[in-house]
């Protein structure tokens, strides 16, 4: 949703009539990003879904928008999906909903970088969002309401976008683009930041060595959210441990590189100096990242994202060949 926020608050605040399409059910298409959505005006658009193969006909149903809501089923074969860029064809049904029945906060939200929660009836159209704790617009349904605003907070716990059908409700949770703070510059730092953005997340780092970085870092620490990854390369106990505390208490991932010894020190600097619990201590990665047979910098910061992506989706970071489970989710 994040991707076609402010043209659809430009397109609303000019009274212009306004559609947005997200997919409700899938099969096939291969992965994809969340929160994915297109925005529809006549023969204007922003965002992007399904690679742009169904533009044709979800157009055409905004065209002919009668009531809130439809659901549009969409075919597309192997040829074209491929052809779009996708990994194969698939099914997919898409929920195309007049935007101005969609709580204007929740635009603000995430045109703020602010977590928001969207819950809507697919039948009608009709929308509340959660939106700082608050909720506002209406299922005109107080049973309704009491599932969306209970699911949308839980998924807004999680800290991370996603979106889940469930007793007729589309519940949707966007979330900022996730944000990698590295404190140390060892060259691993590089090779942390190229994969940060490789995956769409910013990535910033911080030289302890630096007066007034440290503090930089540990403000920055108390500010991250479930969606951040905090990871130590410094040596520097000090530093790196007051980052870290911080970071704990942020609900963020926090990972610290180095020996087995040095997490013992580093444990202990947490608990005598930073009062921390063994529970809380207990919850850094360290020493950080999956066992992946890495050796160099790049190799390093592939396993150690791999770790932050098994650590926010709860996955087990098993071979899928092993498992049993959905395969995107």
């Amino acid at each position: 949703m994040r991707n076609i926020a402010s043209k659809v608050q430009q397109w609303l605040a000019a009274r212009e009539s306004v559609a947005i399409a997200r997919i409700i059910e899938i099969e096939g298409f291969g992965s994809r990003r969340g929160g994915e959505a297109l925005a529809l005006n006549g023969a204007k658009s922003a965002g992007q879904l399904l690679g742009g193969t169904a533009d044709v006909v979800l157009r055409d149903a905004a065209a002919n928008l009668a009531d809130g809501a439809v659901v549009v089923r969409v075919e597309i074969g192997d040829p074209v999906a491929v052809e779009a860029g996708l990994a194969c064809g698939g099914a997919a049904l898409v929920l195309v909903q007049d935007a101005h029945s969609v709580p204007p906060p929740f635009w603000t939200a995430i045109g703020d970088r602010r977590p928001a929660a969207l819950a809507t009836v697919i039948a009608s159209g009709a929308s509340l969002a959660i939106v700082d704790g608050a909720t506002v617009g209406s299922l005109a349904n107080p049973g309704l309401e009491a599932v969306a605003v209970g699911r949308g907070a839980e998924m807004l716990v999680k800290g991370r976008s996603g979106s889940q059908v469930h007793e007729g409700l589309l519940i949707e949770v966007i979330v900022p683009i996730p944000h990698l703070l590295v404190l140390g510059t060892a060259e691993l730092a590089g090779a942390l930041r190229r994969q940060g953005e490789l995956l769409g997340w910013t990535v910033a780092v911080h030289d302890e060595r630096v007066a007034g970085v440290t503090e930089t870092a540990i403000s920055l620490a108390e500010a991250s959210g479930p969606q951040d990854a905090i990871v130590a390369l410094s040596h520097d106990l000090a530093a790196s441990c007051a980052v870290l505390a911080a970071g704990l208490r942020s609900g963020a991932y926090v990972g610290a590189l180095g020996s087995r010894g040095t997490q013992t020190k580093r444990a202990e600097v947490l608990e005598s100096v930073h009062g921390l619990s063994e529970s809380a201590i207990a919850v850094v990665h360290g020493p950080v990242g999956l066992d992946l047979g890495a050796r160099s910098p790049e190799e390093t910061a592939l396993a150690i994202f791999a770790e932050v992506l098994s650590h926010r989706s709860g996955r087990s970071a098993a071979s899928l060949r092993a498992s049993a489970g959905p395969i995107n989710g």
